[in-house]
């Protein structure tokens, strides 16, 4: 496995990449070119995540890595390396997910899986709030905007659900109220 399809394996948006790239980088550097050496890769990362007051999940995502995918940067490599795998990135494909809120951090994952089964593999979801959207989501993929929420259905069924109110209100409280809302 190469070493995006590592970071990929437990990366799956935009944002997270991006920060866990930067955070990489940071660890590399600090770890190749400082003078306190340590042989194991996970103390360092433990110390330098508590440093950077990081959040776990974070560390644990690193970890999973494993102890081979650190060791493949030297001082020789490193730039050449990461500027590789930023190169890589930029090809990758990119899903837009609009959300009426936020998903938790749990949710993440399986969303990523899903697309990656269903739209392409390797992509990357840019997560993004819409709360307009009352249920459900929107996508946009290859400049196509699709919504999938419930706003939406109702809006495309409007009419219907008038004529099924219509019939299932007695006529005299449509007489009383004036007429169906719209």
């Amino acid at each position: 496995m190469d070493t995006l399809e590592t970071i990929l394996s437990n990366t799956y948006t935009k944002k997270d990449l991006s920060h866990r790239l930067y955070l990489l980088r940071e660890f590399l550097e600090e770890r190749l070119f400082s003078e306190k050496k340590n042989a194991n890769i996970i103390y360092q990362l433990n110390e330098f995540f508590e440093k950077k007051k990081e959040k776990r999940d974070e560390f644990n995502a690193l970890v999973a890595w494993g102890y081979d995918f650190f060791e493949i940067f030297n001082t020789e490599n490193l730039y050449t390396k990461l500027k590789e795998i930023e190169d890589k990135v930029g090809g990758l494909p990119v899903v837009t997910v609009y959300l009426p809120i936020f998903l938790p951090i749990y949710e993440i994952p399986k969303l990523g899986d899903w697309i990656r089964k269903n739209v392409q593999a390797g992509a990357l979801v840019d997560l993004k709030a819409d709360p307009q959207l009352i249920g459900g989501c929107a996508l946009v993929w290859k400049g196509t905007y699709k919504d999938y929420s419930l706003r939406y259905y109702l809006d495309k069924s409007k009419e219907a659900i008038k004529r099924v109110v219509a019939d299932y209100l007695p006529k005299s409280s449509l007489t009383a109220a004036g007429s169906i809302p719209a």
